[in-house]
């Protein structure tokens, strides 16, 4: 799929412990952003370390601890025409590490998951709403994972 004339993908890797394919999750992004209707979107990705999640955490959220994700929705209706700005995600690479050694399956794997999961957060999904909503997001979750792999 290709990007929309208004859809762009700004990518930051702070972090230099992992090796990250940048391009392939900007790639996935985008794939995601389409498959959601969010054709003329766009978003920033922030791979950064544990250190990094933990003070955005913290300044925040008010929670001082490290997280996997971290979504800044933006609710930019009113930019430049054409430009609609979702947000920004922060990923830590170190927790998704971790994470997908105790999943058993690879780090590309979980960044792709933890793409979604934060993608879907800026587009107004949220699944500390309610159980139900909870329910929804992660059937929507896995649903957007499968249509990745295939």
């Amino acid at each position: 799929m290709a990007a929309g004339s208004g859809q762009r993908i700004w990518v930051k890797n702070l972090q230099r412990k992992f090796k990250i394919n940048t391009p392939q999750l900007k790639k996935r992004s985008l794939l995601i952003l389409n498959a959601l209707g969010q054709k003329e979107a766009s978003l920033s990705l922030l791979f950064v370390n544990d250190k990094a999640i933990q003070k955005l955490n913290h300044q925040f959220r008010n929670l001082d601890e490290t997280t996997d994700v971290l979504s800044f929705p933006m609710h930019s209706e009113k930019g430049r025409p054409g430009l609609h700005i979702l947000g920004d995600l922060a990923i830590s690479v170190d927790t998704a590490k971790r994470q997908a050694e105790k999943l058993g399956h690879s780090l590309e794997r979980e960044m792709t998951f933890l793409l979604i999961h934060g993608i879907l957060h800026l587009t107004g999904w949220d699944h500390e709403r309610s159980p139900g909503e909870a329910k929804k997001m992660y059937q929507k979750q896995r649903e957007l994972l499968n249509r990745l792999k295939g």
